[in-house]
This record gives structure tokens, C-alpha cells and sequence, in this order.
């Protein structure tokens, strides 16, 4: 079945959602930008058609139409479409979380409290627990994902992270930036909730990595080096340290108390 792109809508599988187009970059409110890629994606006989631009002046690229909505698909379909939580799919969300977790003690010596931004089921927090005895705290939009952490981990799990209102030595958002709408104002929150001298742990699909990974119809942003630490900046953070894998970008902030 071919997904068409009409009328602001796409439909997808058995539910319409609502789109809307991008006037200015997300990144910086420019109006500079131009046709980076289009793309055909598909999954499982749908094909959604997108276009991304690139912004010259903080070189975010962003999709020109995205979902208005992003929440009615990721409740509704995207850990659904992931197969969770079946035991498969809970081995592979366990073996992401150890080598999250083996990176960042490379870089954090001790903290009181860490919070996971899309903690899935919760591994991560888990090991963090085991490792620094620390205070955990999860975020997670998925209802069966928030259930398994909480009934099967023990662990504290909200929707959003309006939710939340202590402040946090380590922050970790894996493979959660790429599919958030408006980041600016995302970030200005995320910093509210890191303590001043704490970290921030970002990490999403390069844009020079693997393009299957990095273009897909629920990512509205897709980030070179430049610009995720440009938009970093811009909303008070300072790049403390920087890994560049092959297919990501993984990078650790620290609050810039000056702005």
C-alpha cells in the first residue's frame, strides 16, 4: 500500500496523521535554508514520501512537512512496530544499555541522580543504579514500556519531562533528539533539570553515517556535528566532550551558566 502525502495528512496504516509544513529552521528560527534530500521512506509496504532542507546558517537539516502530532504515532505505533516487550526486542534494548552504560563511566566518576530521557524498559537506569547507587528516574511516552520498567525494574517512570522538577547530575538522551519537533525550547527544559554543574548526554544518528539510520519519516531532525552543537549552544549548554562513531554522533554538555 502507497502512503500519499495530501492535504496536510498522511495516512498510515490504518490511521491519518496530521502534518504540518516548516516555515522557519527549528534549530534557529532562520529563514535560510534550502532541499538538502527527498526521500521515498518505507516500511513494510507504505511508502511516505519527505523532504529534508539544510539550514546555512546553523546547518540543522529538518524535515519541510512533519508530523503535527508526533505523540498519536509514538503511543500508538512506534514501540508497537518495535515488537515490545517481547524478549527479542527486551535482549536488544538490554545490549544498548551496556554499552551506553559502559561509555559513560568512562567520563562519569560518581553522581546522585540520573535521569533517562526514552528510557525504554529501563535497562539503562537500572545499571546506572547498580553501578553509582544512584537515584534513578525515567521518561518514557510508551505505556507498555513505562509498565515493564516500573513492574518489572522497580524503577520511577513519567510521560514527559514536564513531569519532573528535581534537578539531575547526569542526563542521557539516546536516540531521543532526532525525533523531537521543536527542539529549542525542548533543551531550554532539559537544562532547567540538570543540576550546574551536571552533564548531558546526547546521542543521535550522524548525518554523515548510515542514511537508513539517520532519514526516516518519525526523525523531523537529522545532525551533523556542527549542527547539533550549534543548537546545543544556543540553548546555554557548552560541549564538554566529543565521540564520533561511525553512524552517530555522541557528545556530553555541561550547563553554560552565562546565558
Amino acid at each position: 500500500m502507497d502512503t500519499k502525502v495530501l492535504d496536510q495528512k498522511i495516512r498510515y496504516r490504518d490511521i491519518e496523521l496530521e502534518t504540518e509544513p516548516i516555515n522557519c529552521c527549528p534549530g534557529c528560527d532562520g529563514d535560510n535554508f534550502e532541499l538538502y534530500v527527498g526521500i521515498d521512506w518505507n516500511d513494510i509496504g507504505d511508502k511516505i514520501p519527505f523532504e529534508y532542507m539544510r539550514c546555512n546558517d546553523c546547518d540543522l537539516v529538518f524535515q519541510s512537512k512533519r508530523m503535527k502530532n508526533p505523540n498519536q504515532y509514538y503511543q500508538s505505533y512506534y514501540r508497537k512496530l518495535l515488537r515490545v516487550p517481547i524478549e527479542d526486542e527486551l535482549i536488544s534494548e538490554w545490549l544498548r544499555a551496556e554499552r551506553t552504560s559502559t561509555f559513560l563511566m568512562r567520563s562519569i566518576v560518581s553522581m546522585d541522580k540520573c535521569l533517562d530521557v526514552g528510557c525504554s524498559a529501563g535497562y539503562l537506569l537500572q545499571m546506572m543504579k547498580d553501578i553509582y547507587g544512584c537515584e534513578v528516574t525515567g521518561v518514557e511516552l510508551s505505556e507498555e514500556y513505562s509498565n515493564y520498567a516500573q513492574e518489572h525494574l522497580g524503577l520511577t517512570v513519567v510521560p514527559t519531562i514536564y513531569d519532573l522538577s528535581d534537578k539531575y547530575d547526569l542526563i542521557t538522551m539516546v536516540h531521543i533528539l532526532e525525533h523531537i519537533n521543536d527542539p529549542y525550547p525542548y533543551l531550554l527544559r532539559i537544562k532547567e533539570l540538570l543540576a550546574d554543574d551536571g552533564l548531558l548526554y546526547i546521542q543521535v544518528p550522524s548525518l554523515v553515517g548510515s542514511f537508513q539510520k539517520a532519514f526516516r519519516f518519525h526523525h523531523p531532525l537529522v545532525f551533523s556535528e556542527k549542527g547539533l552543537i550549534n543548537l546545543l549552544e544556543r540553548a546555554g549548554f557548552w560541549l564538554y566532550s566529543n565521540t564520533i562513531p561511525m553512524d552517530v554522533l555522541s557528545m556530553f554538555f555541561g550547563v553554560d551558566n552565562e546565558k
